[in-house]
């Protein structure tokens, strides 16, 4: 367990240093579908049946 909290904290550490060096951001983990699912939603609010 010990050591699966250090690689979990070298992760860490080395995903700081790389919005330090780099500041963009590449979204995942269904971030596209979710946008995707929040501009159907407010789309579907404005139609009439």
């Amino acid at each position: 367990i010990v050591e699966e909290a250090k690689r979990a904290l070298h992760d860490a550490l080395c995903v700081v240093r790389n919005l330090v060096r780099d500041n963009r951001i590449v979204y995942g983990g269904g971030a596209c579908e979710i946008s995707c699912a929040i501009e159907v939603a407010k789309e579907a609010n404005k139609v009439r049946i």
